[in-house]
């Protein structure tokens, strides 16, 4: 005998949402990587975070110190935003600085040219004057866009796809991962905010990725 499963019904994770399409954003989805090498069905319910397209690396004008920050990397639960980092405690050929996330959340200690491992990673070098006090950096992790939409990948629970950012309102075939960004996409409809849902749909959320979705309106009943 053949068994049939059925999968998630579009939406079927909802309980409310807000008026109209208040809480829906149209956008697109892509594979995470070149492991995707076919089309793979991401059912209603899946989470979304957001594909990042480079970072960037921006001293602030005015700085007395002009080391640079160098060898830019996402790490496991980075944000989308403009990260600040801000030296605290200069000293000559070295100094402490401290890294602040999109929200103005202390990220951690980052010591002069010692290797920052943490949801950003890098490294800053020491240059030919040192760093004083409120010497400053901006690191910016950009969200992908194509034609004006924001692009999204599946979440990856192990936090390398960063914070989720929304949940896939219906099922969709994400096609194979092309590393052009203007290729490999499928429009998707996301619930992006102000809504309650079912929280036994979701049992591979962590307490992190339902607090993350909660900030944003999104609350697990």
């Amino acid at each position: 005998m053949t068994t049939l499963v059925e999968r998630p019904h579009d939406g079927a994770f909802v309980i409310s949402c807000a008026n109209g399409n208040q809480s829906f954003d149209g956008v697109l989805v892509r594979a995470i990587d070149e492991n995707q090498e076919e089309a793979v069905i991401l059912q209603a319910g899946s989470l979304l975070a957001r594909a990042v397209s480079n970072t960037q690396v921006a001293a602030t004008a005015g700085n007395s110190g002009n080391g640079t920050i160098a060898d830019v990397e996402l790490g496991t639960g980075y944000k989308i935003g403009a990260y600040k980092l801000v030296c605290v405690e200069p000293a000559a050929d070295a100094g402490n600085f401290a890294l602040y996330d999109p929200a103005g959340k202390f990220v951690g200690k980052v010591v002069v040219a010692v290797a920052f491992s943490g949801e950003i990673q890098f490294t800053v070098a020491d240059g030919g004057n040192n760093f004083v006090a409120g010497d400053s950096f901006t690191i910016y992790v950009h969200g992908a866009t194509m034609f004006g939409t924001s692009v999204y990948v599946p979440y990856a629970y192990n936090g390398s796809t960063g914070q989720p950012a929304g949940i896939l309102y219906g099922e969709v075939s994400v096609p194979a991962y092309d590393a052009d960004l203007n290729l490999g996409n499928v429009r998707a409809v996301m619930l992006a905010r102000q809504a309650e849902v079912f929280a036994e749909a979701f049992e591979d959320a962590t307490g992190a990725d339902i607090a993350t979705l909660a900030a944003m309106g999104i609350l697990f009943r």
